[in-house]
């Protein structure tokens, strides 16, 4: 009995001596004030892949117009047009739904909150040739290889069902007419049709991605005209010669912010 109670008092002299250091720490600026600061700073968790928290991200930018700084600035150009692989070992698809629903969260909270240079670089990235999009996307501006991996098991296994409609429409097109409804051909080789299919599907879908990046930009620009380099431009003044009508005008748009 005298060793229980003495048991409990250990344990009421411990959790007060927890509350006291809890306390100094808050009027110190201690870690407990540091943590909790830090995470009224994002909408971020430590739990989630890199996919679910984008499309997290994605949705408080839907539902709110607007994003909090550290996530605006910092996490998600981070993930933009990444050039560290680690965290694509979910697949090529993956990896360009990511850069998809990045560039069009941009689009997004660009309405009403300004964008760090270094956001506003990368989509001017995006606005460049097929070629140069492609490059910056999927690290190749080869479409046959990037078509031969746009099929692969989160494809297969449907896994990116309850994403954002214009991504899991690409991905359920690919499902679709890529492995369930492919038939074989007189004149191409299953591959050949394959690779085919996925890019009837997919080069429209950079065509959007492009769309979203200039529209971001020209928001962008409307908020901060110093953003805008000789060199941008230069690269937005490409978009002139372009057969996409609409990007073709979007670029005016923003170069006559520039007058």
């Amino acid at each position: 009995m005298n060793d229980t109670l003495h048991e409990l008092r250990q344990f009421e002299d411990i959790c007060r001596a927890l509350k006291q250091n809890t306390a100094d720490s808050q009027n110190k600026g201690g870690w407990v004030f540091s943590f909790t600061s830090k995470i009224r700073e994002s909408d971020r968790s430590f739990i989630k892949t890199t996919y679910k928290e984008v499309l997290n991200l994605h949705r408080l930018a839907c539902a709110q117009g607007e994003l909090k700084k550290k996530d605006k600035d910092t996490y998600l150009p981070g993930k933009f047009l990444s050039k560290h692989m680690k965290w694509f070992s979910a697949g090529v698809p993956t990896k360009f739904f990511i850069n998809r629903i990045i560039c069009n969260t941009f689009a997004v909270i660009a309405r009403n909150q300004y964008l760090d240079p270094v956001t506003f670089d990368k989509l001017t990235l995006c606005v460049g040739t097929l070629k140069e999009l492609t490059k910056a996307v999927f690290g190749t501006s080869d479409l046959y290889l990037i078509a031969d991996k746009m099929v692969d098991k989160t494809i297969c296994s449907q896994q990116h069902r309850n994403s954002p409609s214009f991504i899991e429409n690409v991905a359920h097109r690919i499902y679709s007419d890529c492995v369930i409804n492919l038939k074989p051909s007189m004149f191409f080789s299953p591959d050949e049709l394959l690779k085919s299919k996925v890019l009837h599907i997919l080069i429209p879908e950079l065509h959007k991605m492009q769309h979203d990046a200039m529209k971001a930009i020209y928001f962008a620009v409307l908020k901060n005209r110093s953003l805008l380099t000789p060199d941008h431009v230069r690269k937005i003044n490409q978009c002139l010669r372009s057969r996409d009508k609409k990007l073709n005008q979007m670029a005016r748009n923003v170069l006559r912010l520039n007058k």
